[in-house]
């Protein structure tokens, strides 16, 4: 009898078409028999590649899983616009707050270093 956590993981691979599951990524060789019975193959693993980038995980995939559809709508639009120019605008008054208190704190430090002290006896 699985457990309950391999019996959720054997009804998400199940349906892996519908939560976009192409590419899975494996570091424990435990899993190699469930992902194979579900239709995954061993698409890269430092033993068939040599390369050592990625240490001993496994690249798994599903051939029959379609990309995912991106509508147009949520490619543009003001709020995609204000992602990209908010950041900017920040960071800019957040330049101009600090260089205004720069100025200040520095023209008041010269006016009291001019008019703070006593002129000399005569």
């Amino acid at each position: 009898m699985p457990t309950p956590e391999l019996r959720t993981l054997a009804a998400i691979l199940e349906n892996a078409s519908s939560y976009n599951l192409r590419w899975i990524l494996v570091k424990d060789t435990f899993y190699y028999d469930i992902l194979h019975e579900h239709g995954f193959r061993l698409n890269w693993s430092l033993e068939n590649s040599g390369d050592i980038r990625f240490g001993n995980v496994t690249i798994w995939e599903k051939q029959n899983v379609p990309p995912i559809e991106m509508d147009s709508k949520s490619e543009r639009g003001f709020w995609s616009y204000m992602w990209g120019v908010a950041p900017l605008l920040l960071i800019g008054a957040l330049i101009l707050t600090l260089l205004r208190r720069i100025k200040k704190a520095s023209l008041r430090s010269l006016f009291d270093f001019f008019h703070a002290r006593k002129p000399p006896d005569l």
